[in-house]
């Protein structure tokens, strides 16, 4: 999921970010790192890492440490930028889980009934 806060016309009170790509981490895979180079500008700008100091609002950001398509990396990497930014947020990894965050018993539902409380508490109303 990649959002270009700056360029956000509407004002957003509640940003989930699950399986997050991050461009810094995408650059680590040797497979697209001419892609990069070829794009620098590209990446930067359709990095969240680029972007953190504008985030209002609330942030939830879910992952599964095991995902070998987005890289954990980049999640600890924009954890260090919104730290360095003072930006509150939310972090709920899944270890072990791949990329769709659906191994192990009962991760499924887990995951659905965070994304419905997160919402219900920074929306208003009852889980």
């Amino acid at each position: 999921m990649r959002l270009k806060l700056d360029r956000l016309r509407i004002a957003l009170c509640c940003l989930i970010s699950a399986l997050l790509l991050n461009a810094v981490a995408v650059s680590q895979v040797a497979s697209v790192q001419a892609n990069v180079a070829n794009n620098a500008t590209g990446y930067r700008d359709g990095s969240p890492l680029t972007f953190a100091k504008q985030l209002k609002g609330d942030l939830l950001l879910v992952h599964g440490t095991g995902d070998d398509n987005c890289h954990y990396q980049g999640v600890e990497l924009l954890i260090n930028e919104l730290v360095a930014q003072n930006k509150p947020f939310t972090v709920m990894p899944y270890p072990g889980r791949s990329h769709s965050i659906s191994e192990g018993t009962n991760t499924a539902r887990h995951f659905y009934a965070l994304l419905a409380t997160y919402l219900s508490e920074h929306l208003g109303g009852k889980p």
